[in-house]
């Protein structure tokens, strides 16, 4: 498992946690979402102990709402991958910096 770690840019952008009752987790601009990427079950978004397929959605309340990869997010400007500066401030923090 390889993990990432995006940043919300645009507004409006949830991820589906439970289809039958239509329940969604919705993001803040500035939020930053963890993704775990596995090789056999593809990305997956972790809250908690339970993990979500990384299908997100742009505008959920809205007619012209659409389903979204984290490819299409990141190529669109929705999000941006911070995985670097992420690592580096943990590595910074390990040296006491």
């Amino acid at each position: 498992m390889t993990v990432y770690y995006l940043q919300v840019l645009e507004p409006r952008l949830s991820i589906c946690l439970d289809s039958d009752v239509n329940f969604y987790h919705h993001y803040e601009v500035g939020d930053t979402i963890r993704i775990h990427m596995y090789s056999d079950k593809g990305a997956k978004v972790p809250f908690g102990s339970v993990e979500y397929d990384a299908q997100f959605t742009y505008k959920w309340s809205d007619i012209s709402s659409r389903r979204l990869t984290i490819a299409s997010l990141v190529s669109l400007g929705y999000m941006v991958d911070i995985t670097k500066m992420v690592h580096r401030q943990e590595k910074l923090s390990q040296l006491g910096i």
